[in-house]
């Protein structure tokens, strides 16, 4: 949490995010693209936005002859960018490839090290097939600091999750500890104890 971080999102079927973002008028392109293998095409998407007025760009106004002749005369010419002069190099041990798992509304980012990706996933499957063989028992009275396994409304699915908060009237406040994403339950019967082996350290 906090911070800043500088990478290339792609989604899960190889698209730049960052071309998404720019192609719809939600983005501009950063110095710290230049070098990346699809700048020309993220610099043609945002000059049609720019010409179109779209997006960011809806109140545009293009520079007068003045405006470039007073920014030549105070711009300094700017050294030609080098790799690890904005551009990520990846070989790098600073940086970590990443998955992300979910974002908010409040558009706050939630990731796993890619890395731990495989690692999750399995523990997903297994978790699903243990519930399928036993159907697990709702019902569970949780306390507060708990990990167990809640059903995720979204997609009905079992998932660890840490109580946070227990109020009144039986709503838990749980933090599925493998994705980043909260959820307010109401109804016990999606709340279980986790089944012997799922309870080791996230």
């Amino acid at each position: 949490r906090g911070g800043n971080f500088i990478g290339r999102l792609t989604t899960v079927d190889g698209n730049s995010a960052s071309f998404m973002l720019v192609q719809a008028g939600l983005a501009k392109v950063h110095e710290s693209a230049y070098g990346a293998p699809n700048y020309k095409q993220l610099i043609d998407a945002e000059e049609k936005c720019r010409k179109e007025r779209i997006g960011v760009w809806t109140n545009y106004e293009e520079p007068t002859a003045k405006d470039e002749e007073e920014n030549e005369t105070e711009n300094v010419p700017e050294e030609e960018p080098v790799l690890g002069a904005g551009v990520v190099n990846f070989n790098d041990s600073r940086f970590r490839r990443v998955v992300v798992t979910y974002v908010t509304p409040e558009l706050k980012v939630y990731v796993q090290y890619a890395e731990q990706g495989a690692k999750v996933e399995q523990l997903q499957t297994d978790l699903r097939e243990i519930f399928n063989q036993t159907k697990p028992v709702g019902g569970h009275s949780p306390k507060k600091g708990e990990l167990l396994a809640a059903r995720f409304t979204v997609d009905n699915e079992w998932y660890r999750a840490r109580v946070e908060k227990i109020e009144g009237n039986n709503r838990i406040s749980v933090y599925f500890v493998d994705y980043g994403n909260r959820e307010l339950i109401t109804d016990l019967s999606r709340l279980t104890q986790l089944p012997p082996g799922m309870y080791f350290s996230h």
